[in-house]
């Protein structure tokens, strides 16, 4: 299992730890199909200004994580997010965010005791 605690671009290509600070930045960083990365509990990934994270695999975001996105970041889910405990929030007060997309026919995400603002 890999650990990634900083910058995240690219293809992830295999399973991930999201363990403290992370940034998505250069416009996208993608969970590659069949791959899992996990948000553990207390950390902060965030999603850079013009910048997006694909899921064509698996995103468990795990209690007490945050996600912040910067102006016009956003979540495109093509695989599964399972969001127990998750924000999904914006960087800054009053910066907007495109929010999260979820591509038809994709089944198995489940948000529980979320909060998405």
């Amino acid at each position: 299992m890999r650990r990634k605690p900083y910058a995240i671009n690219g293809t992830i290509s295999e399973r991930t730890l999201l363990t403290g600070n992370n940034w998505v930045s250069g416009q996208a960083a993608t969970i590659g199909y069949n791959i899992t990365a996990d948000a553990l509990s207390n950390s902060i990934t965030n999603v850079l200004d013009n910048s997006w994270l694909n899921v064509d695999g698996r995103l468990n975001a795990n209690s007490g994580s945050l996600f912040r996105f910067g102006t016009s970041g956003r979540l495109n889910m093509y695989g599964s997010l399972n969001a127990v405990g998750t924000t999904f929030t914006s960087a800054n007060a009053g910066v907007p965010w495109t929010g999260i997309t979820i591509a038809t026919g994709v089944a198995l995400n489940t948000f529980s005791s979320s909060i998405i603002k």
